[in-house]
């Protein structure tokens, strides 16, 4: 009988290192990427804000236009 107790094959330990790192980058390219992804929705929430404003406020020029317009013509010419 043997005394040799079969042992599991030991991973090289650069390829341990390895591992930690790739693990470790994929990490931070995970939080990059989410801090990525919440700044880009930020951007284009305020974006989309800024443009409503925008609208709003040359529908409220035209439509003093088109009231000045009608309270001229209401009045008749001015020979």
């Amino acid at each position: 009988m043997s005394a040799f107790v079969a042992q599991p094959p030991h991973e090289n330990p650069s390829k341990l290192i390895a591992n930690c790192k790739t693990d470790e980058f994929i990490k931070v390219q995970d939080r990059g990427m989410e801090e990525f992804v919440n700044k880009r929705e930020r951007l284009i929430k305020a974006h989309k804000e800024r443009m409503f404003e925008l609208r709003c406020r040359h529908w409220d020029e035209e439509m003093a236009l088109e009231k000045e317009f009608n309270k001229q013509d209401s009045t008749g010419p001015n020979l």
